[in-house]
């Protein structure tokens, strides 16, 4: 009995020590994360407008979207308007080269998610008033047909079948945009209707597809509408509930398409990132909510997931930081701030990540109301971990 003392002194630091594992943005032996030493932003629109045809832009040219294959690192880029141009980079953004166009395409304007590269890698679309496909990382493109009135604003791919079916939202021109399923890769749409048309959308492997409709404000969330027969008939599931500091106390609100990767669907919410195990029914966290710190209306999700190096590895960018968890979701990191503040949804940010050199890019469209352009945004850091010895 005389070591009670030592034996309860060593059970207290044991407790401690896990409770402190508990704690999101800490390291734990599960839990091998690295901040990177102090990294900054550097503009590389100059590397863009130094290129042969500059991706169709000018001087004063609006910031193109951007995109990353995680396999290989390419950087995607394209001009706005009709003359844009597919670019791309295979050295971190210093120098583009403008591969084979699809014929008689240029792309058009920039709005949501508009470019989509597989997380398996060497397979892309593009949403840009029109669309296409490649599967060939852009060597060769098969177009699509002429569908929304409005043309196209996002879309999901269900690139488990190299992308014949295709889930697309029409640009919202008229205040009653439609989305449109696509089953033999953009050569014909079904007009699905406005009922179940939102910003959040998805088509899981199976075909299913899943949306939720942002509600009024002060609301709370509607539930996901979901059809497994090609949007024929619709049922609707309640959304889980989530921490309050995220305001997801009445249910989460999910944000843009759901993205699949080793045969799992993940959608980002405002609470964290959600999956399934029935086909849409029901979502469940993945591994922890995201803490107080990275939820709420000041840090609202603007795109992810984005997989580093495996399923373990996942960036998320939120209005004002990108945040990283290195083991699945159970702690979520800090990374760095973004260049500059995501005002709102309506500014349409991009952002991808490179995990071969463990750089991140940035890329911002226009201002909160969407009545100004942004120009010359487009951003690179390098994270330098790759060096860093230890466990």
């Amino acid at each position: 009995m005389k070591h009670a003392p030592a034996m309860a002194w060593a059970l207290g630091l044991s407790v401690l020590a896990f409770l402190q594992s508990l704690t999101a943005g800490e390291s734990t032996p599960t839990d091998r994360w690295r901040a990177p030493d102090q990294p900054t932003w550097t503009s590389i629109i100059a590397n863009v407008l130094a290129s042969e045809t500059k991706a169709g832009l000018g001087t004063d040219t609006v910031a193109p979207p951007i995109a990353v294959d995680r396999t290989t690192g390419r950087v995607y880029i394209y001009g706005q308007g009709n003359g844009g141009f597919l670019m791309t980079s295979t050295d971190a953004g210093e120098t583009f080269v403008k591969p084979p166009q699809p014929p008689n395409r240029g792309w058009g304007f920039i709005y949501f998610s508009p470019i989509s590269v597989s997380p398996d890698g060497g397979r892309l679309a593009i949403f840009a008033s029109s669309g296409g496909l490649s599967l060939d990382a852009g060597n060769t493109w098969t177009v699509f047909s002429e569908g929304p009135k409005w043309g196209l604003e996002q879309a999901s791919v269900n690139w488990r079948e190299d992308g014949r079916t295709v889930l697309a939202r029409e640009h919202s021109c008229d205040g009653k945009e439609k989305i449109f399923l696509s089953t033999d890769t953009g050569k014909t749409w079904n007009d699905l209707g406005n009922t179940h048309s939102a910003t959040a959308l998805g088509l899981l492997p199976s075909g299913t597809i899943v949306t939720q409709r942002t509600p009024e404000f002060g609301k709370p969330a509607l539930p996901v509408n979901r059809s497994d027969d090609q949007g024929k008939t619709w049922t609707t599931h309640p959304v889980p509930t989530g921490p309050a500091a995220a305001g997801a106390e009445g249910g989460v609100q999910f944000s843009y398409a759901v993205v699949t990767f080793k045969n799992a669907s993940y959608w980002l919410a405002n609470a964290g990132l959600y999956t399934t195990k029935d086909d849409g029914r029901t979502w469940t966290v993945v591994g922890s909510p995201f803490p107080d710190s990275m939820a709420g209306r000041e840090h609202f999700p603007v795109q992810g997931p984005m997989f580093g190096k495996d399923e373990n590895h996942i960036l998320v960018m939120l209005s004002d930081q990108f945040i990283e968890s290195v083991d699945g979701g159970a702690h979520w990191h800090a990374l760095m701030p973004t260049p500059v503040k995501v005002p709102s949804s309506y500014a349409c940010a991009f952002a991808g990540y490179d995990p071969i050199r463990d750089n991140l890019y940035f890329s911002m469209r226009h201002t909160a109301d969407a009545h100004e352009w942004v120009h010359n945004h487009i951003y690179r850091a390098e994270l330098k971990r790759q060096a860093k010895k230890g466990p």
